[in-house]
């Protein structure tokens, strides 16, 4: 079953809905919430059950159908005729049809509806192609447009004309005089507030570079290619001094992690190892342990895991795989090139 109803909320505007979409109340129905009409035909062809998401309008029932072409045929008949409580047909409208000219030829004589049509036609297709006159530009005060009076100029008095003259010129000169005199003031407040952002940008930056002076000691050139030159450190005395440098100065500290990070790896693993490589050789490397002790009872040797190189190793790690280096990782790779060194040492 179908229904055409009155939607109350949007001006009485017609429409389709299916009787089960209607409440008990028979004044509130579910409308699907579709976007095209072509969706919702489709929903209403289907006697669709409503969804607990579709919208409540209210509305109200003007006819029952038993089918949807029905239904859509009476709404249509319906907005044509502007008529939505009427079930009857509407009556066709008829054909148009096609006028002919009757056009006269000499020595017919025409009645007098056949002359008047032509000669209505004919006046309005020269009515059509004559165009609008041209207003006047101006208006001349001195005529007047009575045909008595039209050749007599009249003007008004030389007193009058020079008072209206002299009296819109002083206004004029005063608004004008205002309107510089604030553009003069808005254009020296500018001025002065770009006067103070210079300043206070110079002010800025000379306390940056004071800041970067005091904080960062940038070592020469020569002496940073000398320090990463001397890598890989060949005896535990240069291991010693590197630990220092590190722990002393911050730049090179920085510019270090920067090599490190630059060696690479396919994984933590391989990244740690990489980076031992380029800082310890495998005899200074025999030295160490990672916590110092060692399977052998005779035998001892250095904690590696308290040095700077190692922190140093840790955060150069972090800053390629994050998360995934974690310090277990970054222990058990150390550990197990530490404890290879040997083997490596007798390879060569």
């Amino acid at each position: 079953m179908y229904a055409v109803v009155k939607f109350i909320d949007e001006n009485d505007a017609p429409g389709i809905v299916c009787r089960s979409w209607i409440l008990e109340d028979e004044d509130v129905c579910l409308y699907p919430n579709v976007r095209t009409n072509e969706a919702r035909d489709r929903l209403l062809r289907r006697n669709a059950e409503p969804s607990f998401d579709w919208s409540q309008c209210r509305i109200q029932i003007l006819h029952e159908y038993s089918s949807f072409g029905a239904a859509l045929q009476h709404l249509r008949q319906a907005e044509d005729t502007s008529n939505l409580d009427s079930d009857e047909e509407v009556p066709k409208s008829k054909s148009r049809k096609r006028s002919y000219n009757h056009l006269l030829y000499p020595g017919e004589e025409s009645d007098e509806e056949s002359t008047s049509l032509i000669s209505k036609k004919i006046s309005r297709r020269n009515d059509c192609g004559i165009p609008y006159p041209v207003p006047p530009r101006k208006e001349n005060v001195n005529y007047q447009h009575s045909p008595s009076q039209s050749l007599v100029p009249q003007s008004p008095g030389p007193s009058q004309s020079g008072k209206i003259l002299h009296s819109n010129k002083p206004a004029a000169c005063s608004s004008n005089s205002v309107i510089n005199g604030k553009l003069v003031a808005w254009m020296a407040s500018i001025s002065n507030q770009i006067e103070q952002l210079r300043g206070q940008v110079a002010l800025v930056l000379e306390n940056q570079n004071k800041l970067l002076k005091q904080h960062h000691q940038v070592p020469d050139s020569d002496e940073e290619n000398e320090s990463l030159g001397s890598l890989p450190v060949s005896d535990d005395e240069g291991f010693k001094a590197l630990n220092k440098k590190i722990s002393e100065e911050s730049h090179f500290r920085h510019m270090l992690i920067k090599v490190l990070v630059s060696v690479g790896g396919k994984d933590v693993r391989s990244l740690v190892h990489n980076m031992l490589r380029r800082i310890l050789q495998d005899e200074v490397a025999e030295l160490y342990s990672l916590t110092g002790r060692t399977v052998l009872k005779n035998s001892s040797k250095k904690p590696f895991i308290g040095t700077d190189v190692s922190r140093l190793i840790f955060s150069a790690c972090q800053k390629v795989f994050k998360d995934l280096a974690t310090e277990v990782k970054v222990k058990e790779a150390v550990r197990d090139w530490l404890q290879q060194a040997k083997v490596r040492k007798m390879r060569r």
